[in-house]
């Protein structure tokens, strides 16, 4: 898992298709609507929502096979949390249709946490573990993310 403030998004060695996503990610406010963005067919879309932050032990961990997560707050703060490749057991298996694999966290702490907020960037590749959408304050808070979803043949990348 890549985390970093968006204006040095340029210092990774990334494929150029990363960067198409964070150019788009400049033109998102908080006037943008909930929904798919299609930016590049398959290779590369956007998914805009918003939602009420969750307690640490409702969030799900997961991970994408044929997608690299780009996740963007435009409004609000949430925790993620990284556990490290094939750390947790699995609590349903891989759903192409959804391209996730959910694993149990009850028995593990997370290795890793930083807290998303808007002018920061989380990129989640198919090998890190991540439970996004989790309060990072005593109460719950609304959020509006988008999540840009890079193709991982596009990417060049293989999942774990």
């Amino acid at each position: 898992m890549i985390f970093d403030k968006i204006s040095n998004h340029t210092s990774y060695m990334l494929p150029k298709i990363f960067n198409t996503a964070f150019e788009h990610a400049q033109t998102l406010s908080i006037a943008t609507p909930i929904g798919k963005i299609d930016i590049d067919g398959e290779n590369l879309f956007a998914i805009v929502s918003e939602y009420e932050t969750l307690e640490m032990e409702v969030a799900k961990a997961e991970t994408h096979n044929k997608y690299i997560d780009i996740q963007i707050l435009i409004s609000g703060n949430e925790y993620i949390c990284w556990y490290p490749a094939n750390s947790l057991p699995v609590n349903e298996p891989y759903d192409s249709i959804k391209d996730a694999t959910f694993y149990d966290k009850s028995s593990k702490k997370y290795e890793g946490q930083v807290t998303l907020s808007p002018g920061t960037f989380a990129i989640c590749f198919p090998w890190d573990i991540h439970s996004p959408q989790i309060r990072s304050g005593i109460n719950s808070e609304r959020v509006k993310k988008v999540v840009y979803k890079v193709s991982t043949a596009e990417a060049g990348f293989t999942p774990a």
